[in-house]
């Protein structure tokens, strides 16, 4: 602890009165030898004295950026900052106000002082209280006197800086009974060896126009009584060019797919540069310019909630900062006694096994706090008269968890052949009631769910294609084919590879009748140890198959007509005749049924499509076609429930046909060259269809 003559005094000569109370270390600065006890200051040309009187505890208050370095005040403020109580080393802090203080107390000088830091962004009690061997000494910490008004940012979060005016400085309003005799107003931050531009005035009013003149900046204000004595020191970030900053606000709680982007938009003149200042997680964030400003797309993840941008004035290359903070909640799974890192965090179903819910289990579910929520505002278990409150991590205020084996209690998360679903709750912050939202933040085993199952053929075979949808995890899994009747007969097991979620049962013979489709996890077992599920269960699913004469195996289809999809009553004919031939479904992306396979092109959208062969039956001229029809097949259609329409043909290279006006033909781009050249009309691929009719082979 020391004296220094401010920069406003700079010019002036002052020195102390006596040099036993003080250490000279700078021209301008003194350390005290009893940091608490009095100082008397003389200036030597006009002979002006400044006594600053012993006192029973000092107050100052910290400067950014790392609060090591602070200037006295007499009293706390509720200006949001962060102050120094300097005491002697033997006063304690009261146990009742020990949760102000920002951290535990520190040691100062050769031991008989203590440090206490009080972070004055939270809401203060109306002292603080210390016990001394004298008695109680309560430390006031009434109303900020003063404050700062105008059109602020209000989604800035800076956690250091004062708030951000835009479009005009702000204003200084009294709200107590204070006489200023001197304000000082300055830049605020480090000057790089040069001296910092400031201004002396009576009143604040009179400086408002200068501040507007600095453009861009971070400003302090120091306001003074008629003996000098620092009344109040206040800060804030001013930006003229900025008119608004807008968040595109989302839930703190995740949907089925996480989190989401976030976007601000930042409505600026042109001119003000909007660029991150270099933190970790920021180079994620899509900066796009529009015509109002600049937009900010922030993407879902921990390292983005928290974001700094340097806003640029490039006429004075003055800039400051803007701080966004974006509320969500996160959680991840850990190791009793270990902290969570960045990649960690996660905002979808965690998968957890049996044993992570024991009476040994070190698994602990760790949540990350939008800000302003507590551990009380959660609640974990499987409903919600099954349920169990967090608590609170000690050393984290943003942070909350559970330990898994406090839900041993739940025997659906013990069982190691049970799927079950935790939860998450949360109550609004006085806990009184359920908030509207809720999510699955851990899933223990499998289940599979929402089965559908597609009956085709493949030659002369029955293929039953089974598609399905999973919750949890499950390494290995398999699928079981039940005859249904009296007895149940199993009739095949088929293993499924990970992650896969569908597959074609090909069966050589497979009677008519009702079947049973049951998903299993884990590895197949013997027949005769197999037991037939229960009717009705998530996992399984009923499955008619129908007789193989009624499904459209080499059946022939006569084109009679093609038709425009815009205009479905307009025919458009043929000069010759088309047969088209099934001889399959596409299952799996495979063309089953047809001979020749090499080089077909599939897509996606082929899946459940029929395959077969187009013909023409020959006439005079026609030969060429026929022949040509062999770089077409096989074909892939696009055939309706009924069989009467064909949405599409698809030759092998997954082109769609064209009709030919002047020849009355059907032509892929394979051979449409010959029409190209006598610059015939031709119409399509798209919105071409074909009326059919079925005959026999």
């Amino acid at each position: 602890m020391g004296i220094e003559v401010p920069d406003e005094d700079a010019e002036q000569q002052w020195r102390p009165a006596s040099d036993a109370a003080v250490t000279q270390e700078e021209p301008v600065r003194w350390r005290l030898e009893s940091p608490l006890g009095a100082v008397e200051m003389i200036e030597e040309r006009s002979g002006e004295r400044l006594t600053c009187p012993a006192e029973r505890y000092r107050i100052f208050r910290l400067s950014p950026p790392d609060y090591e370095r602070g200037r006295y005040v007499r009293r706390l403020s509720r200006a949001e900052g962060r102050y120094l109580i300097v005491t002697p080393a033997d006063w304690v802090c009261n146990e009742t106000c020990k949760c102000w203080l920002a951290e535990d107390s520190v040691a100062m000088g050769a031991g008989d002082l203590r440090a206490h830091r009080v972070d004055a962004s939270q809401a203060l009690p109306p002292q603080l209280s210390f016990d001394t061997p004298d008695g109680p000494v309560y430390v006031p910490t009434p109303a900020s006197l003063f404050k700062l008004t105008g059109e602020h940012v209000e989604v800035d979060r800076h956690p250091r800086a004062g708030p951000l005016f835009c479009n005009e400085p702000p204003q200084l309003q009294l709200l107590g009974d204070a006489r200023v005799a001197k304000v000082v107003v300055g830049i605020e931050g480090a000057a790089g060896g040069l001296r910092r531009p400031r201004r002396v005035a009576p009143t604040y009013e009179e400086l408002r126009k200068w501040i507007g003149d600095q453009g861009v900046g971070w400003f302090y204000v120091r306001l003074y009584d008629d003996h000098d004595e620092l009344i109040d020191s206040l800060d804030f970030r001013f930006v003229p060019t900025l008119q608004d900053v807008r968040e595109d606000r989302v839930d703190v709680l995740p949907g089925e797919d996480g989190h989401g982007t976030v976007t601000f938009t930042l409505v600026h003149a042109k001119g003000l540069v909007v660029k991150p200042k270099k933190a970790s997680g920021q180079d994620r964030v899509q900066i796009r310019q529009t015509g109002q400003g600049t937009l900010l797309e922030i993407p879902p993840s921990v390292a983005c909630d928290d974001t700094t941008w340097l806003l640029t004035d490039p006429a004075t290359n003055r800039s400051t900062e803007l701080c966004l903070h974006v509320d969500r909640l996160w959680w991840c799974a850990v190791e009793e006694g270990s902290s969570p890192n960045e990649a960690s965090w996660q905002d979808r179903p965690l998968r957890l096994a049996s044993d992570d819910f024991r009476a040994t289990s070190k698994r602990v579910l760790r949540f990350r706090l939008p800000a302003g929520w507590d551990a009380g505002n959660l609640h974990v278990g499987l409903s919600p008269d099954r349920r169990l409150p967090c608590r609170r991590v000690p050393g984290q205020a943003r942070q909350a968890q559970l330990a898994c084996r406090e839900l041993e209690r739940y025997e659906e998360l013990t069982s190691s052949d049970t799927y079950a679903e935790i939860i998450l709750w949360t109550t609004d912050r006085n806990g009184t009631k359920m908030s509207d939202g809720q999510v699955v933040l851990a899933t223990k085993g499998w289940r599979a769910e929402e089965i559908l199952c597609e009956q085709s053929i493949c030659g002369r075979s029955v293929v039953l294609n089974v598609r399905w949808k999973e919750r949890g995890e499950t390494k290995h899994k398999y699928v079981r084919l039940w005859r249904m009747g009296s007895p149940w007969s199993l009739v095949c097991q088929r293993n499924v590879a990970a992650g896969k979620r569908e597959i074609g049962l090909v069966m050589e013979q497979l009677e008519p009748g009702e079947y049973l489709i049951e998903l299993v996890p884990g590895q197949a077992v013997r027949k005769d140890l197999a037991r037939p599920p229960d009717l009705g269960q998530p996992s399984t699913c009923h499955v008619v198959v129908e007789p193989l004469e009624s499904l459209r195996v080499d059946h022939t289809f006569v084109i009679e007509h093609v038709l425009r999809a815009q205009s479905p009553s307009e025919h458009l004919c043929l000069s010759l005749k088309y047969h088209i031939i099934i001889k399959g479904r596409i299952i799996n992306q495979v063309l089953n049924g047809c001979a020749d396979t090499s080089g077909v092109w599939l897509k996606k959208i082929n899946e459940g499509w029929y395959c077969g062969e187009l013909r023409i039956i020959a006439n005079d001229g026609a030969p060429q076609y026929v022949q040509m029809l062999d770089r077409i097949n096989p074909v892939k259609l696009d055939l309706d429930s009924e069989g009467l329409l064909v949405r599409t043909i698809e030759d092998r290279n997954g082109d769609g046909p064209l009709y030919c006006h002047h020849c009355r033909q059907l032509f892929w781009p394979a051979l449409e060259g010959d029409c190209k050249e006598r610059r015939h009309s031709l119409h399509g691929p798209c919105g071409l269809q074909f009326r059919v009719s079925g005959c026999s082979t």
